[in-house]
């Protein structure tokens, strides 16, 4: 929904103009997009195409420092540019 709906603010003219609105919507899409992105690989990892493999997806310790990285990867090169 955020990477879909929130972007079509911007075909009002004073939503592209406001520097904030820009920045809260571009957050927003990013979430989005961060959203979507963990849909397919939970999703995927959730079920094996072998039905004997079928079982719970629990994400391990290097799973969840993996994905707070790139947060943290995102957050930097962000912030610095």
């Amino acid at each position: 929904m955020f990477n879909a709906l929130v972007p079509q603010l911007f075909w009002f003219k004073k939503v592209r103009q406001n520097l904030v609105i820009v920045f809260i919507v571009s957050i927003l899409a990013n979430i989005g997009m961060w959203f979507e992105r963990f849909v397919i690989v939970a999703g995927s990892l959730y079920q094996d195409f072998v039905p004997s493999n079928w079982g719970y997806y629990k994400p391990t310790w290097v799973d969840v420092c993996t994905y707070l990285g790139t947060f943290g990867l995102f957050l930097r090169c962000s912030c610095c540019s």
